[in-house]
Order: C-alpha cells, then structure tokens, then sequence
C-alpha cells in the first residue's frame, strides 16, 4: 500500500521580494505539485514532515528579517476542507479542487 500523500502549507511573514522568489525557486525544485496564489503562501504536496520543508527552505530567509512557518494539513481519508471568498473564485481554487480534495468544484 502506498504512503498516503502529505500536504504542507507554508507561510511567509516580512520577507523581502528577493526572499519571495528563493522560496518559490525552492519548492519549484523540490515539487512540481503546489498551490501558489497569495504572495506568501504555497500549499505543496509531497515531504515526509513539516521539519523536512522548513529545513529545506530555510537558507531562502536565513539572513533576512523574514519568517517562516510550515504545517501539515490532514492526510487523505481524513476530512479535508478549505474556504476562499474573493475574485476569480474558479482559477484561484482549481488546483485546490482537483489536487487537494479532488473534487469538481
């Protein structure tokens, strides 16, 4: 039986541009399969622990003033939901439908 997939959110707060993309070029790197549609936020499927994607990211905001949060969203088979209000509801939350509760919208 195959691991279940493991989802992770992770956050920025006051990083700089520059910090921004390092992140971004980092998990681009590490995964192909990720949401990204607020300037400081991606969730990405695929690490075996919240540790794992921190210790990955952190020399991207090491020596700035930004921080850097990483959690695990609930694993397969447990009740995963999420709520969005906001413009172009259909292309911001697409991948959030067929990725992360694979479900039509």
């Amino acid at each position: 039986m195959a691991a279940p997939e493991r989802f992770f959110v992770i956050m920025l707060n006051g990083s700089t541009p520059a910090e921004r993309l390092a992140v971004q070029a980092a998990i681009k790197k590490a995964t192909g399969v990720f949401w990204h549609k607020f300037d400081e936020v991606w969730i990405v499927r695929g690490g075996a622990q919240a540790r794992d994607w921190s210790d990955r990211l952190q020399p991207a905001v090491l020596k700035g003033a930004g921080s850097l949060l990483v959690l695990e969203l609930p694993d397969q088979g447990m009740s995963r939901s999420w709520g969005f209000f906001g413009p172009s509801a259909d292309e911001q939350t697409a991948w959030l439908h067929s990725q992360y509760t694979k479900d039509k919208g």
